[in-house]
């Protein structure tokens, strides 16, 4: 076992830097758009497979050469966080970091200063996104959340299954996707409830996307978490099971420094399956919510000093559930193994508290902390005629989930890259920073017209008007009015990404890459 180290500098990490964003944006590049083409893939030990998801295509793409590797890993991971939350974003977060990067770098090799180009960038930044904003149509209906499901999923089925199911459901019901034993796809109503908070830290989640944790203890703390010897106590406890059995969700009301480093390197160091989310900012009292919280999951509520605490703690103490699954922005928990008893008459306590209270806030406090009990959660369980159909159907009810929960939140634009393609004409203008931002808002279009088989010699776009890619013979059409349309958050959320990654790759002055080879994986707990 030794350690493996390799070193660039200046330009030559520059070099790195575009060859390995480039070799994450070509597959991806060719996927976008409604007649995206498809990649062929073979994972090891795993037999060929064919998809044109841009998330699955950005997950498969490595590099042999290590320094690219790294910076292809760095590109995916802030990329991939959107995807859970705002729905089809990857591909066009890699096609604007790619051509700012590349149109940045060739301004540096000519003599341009590379923290005087990313400020220059990043101060147009608040333009774009006010044009975005100002073309934002926030009457979602039902008929314009199907249009937006569809344009993400490719399907008109899955569009509108899906937009009916969040329609009803609302942006506040957790909605899960699982896999289905047949080829039939179905949903159902099952018992669970959300945490409003993501994970504690993004190693807890791979490629900061989401992790799904069968079978977990689950661990609630009533106390700010700071130093090895809090956490200390709960891993010993948890030593003493089987390695499988070692499954755990820990939710605090808070976890930091040494203590946050520590869980994080039994995770990684693969001691156990380990999750760990925060109490929601906005909750009005840590200790009512987390003692809910634990009496859902059948948990005793551990604090400092209490009848359960930290330096006490037993396997008793922990509660249960049937899976969680850990996302950006929020935690669900399935099928808590509450106690019955318990539960019922503490949640009719609340009723109770709720309609006697003597104050109105007293008594919202009360209904806020029954709806999280009584919460339910839908799962859709998505079948197909074999795996690799399912897994292709998976992942375009992913997208078409995302996108429609974005749309409720934050209203519709013009779709098919047409919106940021006429932004681009107003920033060209605007010094070197803006040729590079209006080259880089161009490619979403130009790529679906290349991907269509569409010269762009032909094209006359207008906000609102363009090309149906799926029917180019129709010409210039309101691609509104066609339901060519896309959740704004997206296009948002893509444009903030880009330019926050593009805007740190461009300024890194040298790339350290090093590995340990033939690393092994601890069972035990790191105690040390």
């Amino acid at each position: 076992m030794g350690l493996h180290t390799e070193i660039l500098n200046d330009s030559e990490s520059l070099e790195a830097i575009l060859s390995g964003a480039e070799k994450l944006y070509k597959p991806v590049a060719a996927s976008m758009g409604p007649r995206g083409r498809y990649t062929l893939y073979r994972q090891y030990g795993r037999s060929v497979g064919t998809t044109n998801d841009g998330v699955t295509i950005a997950k498969l793409v490595h590099s042999n050469d290590e320094l690219e590797d790294a910076v292809i890993d760095y590109i995916r991971e802030g990329t991939l966080k959107l995807d859970t939350t705002t729905g089809d974003s990857t591909t066009t977060v890699l096609v604007l970091t790619y051509h700012i990067l590349k149109e940045a770098i060739a301004s540096i090799r000519a003599g341009e200063n590379p923290m005087r180009l990313k400020l220059a960038i990043e101060a147009l930044e608040p333009e774009i996104l006010k044009a975005i904003e100002d073309s934002t149509d926030h009457d979602v209906t039902l008929e314009k959340l199907i249009d937006i499901a569809t344009t993400s999923a490719k399907s008109k089925t899955i569009g509108e299954e899906v937009a009916k199911i969040v329609w009803e459901a609302g942006i506040e019901t957790p909605i899960l996707l699982n896999f289905s034993d047949s080829q039939n796809t179905f949903s159902e109503v099952i018992n669970g409830f959300k945490v409003d908070s993501g994970p504690a830290a993004p190693e807890f989640i791979r490629y900061g996307v989401a992790s799904e944790i069968t079978d977990p203890y689950v661990v609630v703390v009533d106390a700010k978490l700071r130093d090895k010897e809090d956490i200390l106590p709960f891993l010993r406890v948890s030593a003493q099971l089987p390695d499988e059995k070692r499954r755990m969700l820990f939710v605090v009301s808070d976890i930091a420094g040494d203590a946050l480093q520590f869980l994080i390197a039994n995770h990684t160091k693969g001691f156990g399956e380990i999750a760990c989310a925060r109490v929601p900012q906005a909750i009005q009292s840590h200790t009512e919510y987390l003692s809910d919280l634990a009496l859902a999951c059948g948990a005793n509520l551990i604090t400092r000093n209490g009848s359960h605490t930290i330096k006490d703690v037993t396997l008793e103490d922990f509660g249960a559930a049937d899976k969680v699954t850990v996302q950006p922005t929020e935690t669900v928990i399935i099928n808590g193994k509450k106690i019955e008893e318990d539960f019922v008459a503490h949640t009719d306590a609340l009723r109770k508290m709720k309609k006697e209270h003597t104050t109105k806030a007293g008594r919202k406090f009360a209904d806020d902390r029954l709806k999280m009990l009584e919460q339910k959660v839908i799962s859709i369980f998505v079948g197909g005629q074999n795996s690799k159909d399912a897994e292709e159907r998976h992942y375009a009810y992913e997208d078409a989930l995302g996108a429609s929960k974005a749309a409720l939140r934050g209203g519709i634009v013009p779709g098919g890259g047409t919106l940021l393609f006429c932004i681009a004409i107003d920033v060209l203008n605007k010094g070197e920073a803006g040729q590079i931002l209006a080259a880089a808002l161009r490619a979403p279009l130009w790529t679906v017209l290349d991907n269509a088989g569409i010269s762009g010699d032909e094209m006359i776009v207008s906000v609102g008007h363009g090309f149906d890619a799926m029917n180019p013979d129709d010409g210039v059409i309101d691609l509104v009015k066609r339901g060519i349309v896309d959740p704004a958050e997206s296009e948002i959320e893509s444009v903030k990404t880009a330019i926050n990654i593009a805007g740190h790759l461009l300024t890194v002055g040298a790339e350290i890459v090093e590995r340990m080879e033939n690393e092994q994986v601890s069972t035990t707990p790191s105690f040390n």
